[in-house]
């Protein structure tokens, strides 16, 4: 998803004129991770408007409101080497199988009520479902075990009576952003630190980084595919071999070629005894082969000049292309 594309979902909830509503959810995690959610009977003329001028509040600072000094672009999680603050990420929700574990009570309209026995500082999670006449999102935010708090910047609740009323008592954190946003089948991921923890990023990637490691694997290139492999165990590396392209022509040449190639940028790589295969024996240049495959390395044709590159956009892809890729 691109940013217009965001964008174009997103004006119905900053519209002048158009009612926002806004449910609240807890979410209690047990022991064994599992996820179980509660819509609380909470005091709704109260909590829905407040709820709801917040959300339509963030999401029009977030979104829209850019200038000269703040400009964001929306990029894959996935990305290797993404840490700009002014960066938003998203990523498929299939790709996410806890997603699914954290969003689909809410979104199915299966929650549960809210049981007179829990305790609010011991929520683990909340989620709003917003509505509009156009449109429908979901708001997750990690709750934070916080007992003082600017009444001005965010709201309390208070289990009594078998109510949530909204008083002024700093029991539950009603922080005044949000981490992830559902919206349709896409996740876009405002906190990324938060997200991967929550919602278990890692472990959902490593199978799909499985994947490339079977492409470099099936190559036959490679003396050294467990040091390769251990790279899916760190975040940061763990993105370079999700991106790996598994066309490129580097898997079409000889260890040997592969060797002269790398000299060019200063990148030194080293064969078995009969020259087979490529030996990769540090992480140092198992990272360096990915990159490789990442198509880091380039060359300038202005300058003639080699550069190792963090990030790049594709020029003169189609328009069919460019979509296929931002979704």
């Amino acid at each position: 998803m691109n940013k217009a594309q965001l964008q174009e979902k997103l004006q119905y909830f900053i519209q002048d004129g158009e009612t926002v509503s806004v449910e609240m959810y807890l979410q209690y995690e047990d022991d064994n991770k599992s996820i179980l959610t509660y819509l609380p009977a909470t005091e709704e003329n109260k909590l829905s408007p407040a709820l709801g001028r917040i959300v339509r509040s963030q999401i029009k600072n977030k979104f829209f409101n850019e200038s000269e000094d703040y400009q964001y672009e929306i990029v894959s999680a996935n990305t290797a080497e993404a840490n700009n603050v002014r960066q938003v990420f998203h990523i498929s929700k299939a790709d996410i199988p806890r997603a699914s574990v954290i969003f689909d009570a809410v979104v199915n309209n299966k929650a549960g009520e809210f049981p007179n026995n829990l305790e609010l500082e011991r929520v683990w999670s909340y989620i709003f479902k917003v509505d509009c006449l156009n449109a429908t999102i979901y708001l997750f935010k990690k709750n934070y075990q916080i007992s003082v708090l600017k009444k001005e910047s965010s709201y309390a609740l208070l289990f009594s009576n078998n109510k949530l009323s909204l008083l002024d008592k700093d029991l539950l954190r009603l922080s005044k952003h949000f981490d992830v946003m559902l919206i349709e089948e896409e996740l876009i991921i405002l906190n990324r630190s938060e997200f991967e923890k929550a919602f278990d990023y890692v472990g959902a990637m490593k199978a799909a980084a499985e994947v490339n490691i079977d492409v470099i694997k099936n190559s036959k290139l490679v003396d050294g595919m467990d040091i390769i492999s251990m790279l899916s165990n760190k975040k940061n590396t763990l993105r370079k071999l999700l991106n790996i392209n598994p066309l490129s022509k580097i898997l079409t040449k000889t260890p040997k070629q592969i060797v002269n190639l790398a000299k060019k940028y200063k990148v030194e790589f080293k064969m078995t005894d009969d020259e087979a295969k490529l030996s990769i024996t540090t992480k140092k240049s198992a990272v360096a082969f990915v990159e490789m495959l990442n198509d880091d390395y380039l060359k300038s044709e202005f300058s003639g000049s080699l550069y190792k590159i963090k990030g790049k956009s594709e020029i003169g892809a189609t328009n069919k292309t460019i979509a296929k890729n931002a979704i």
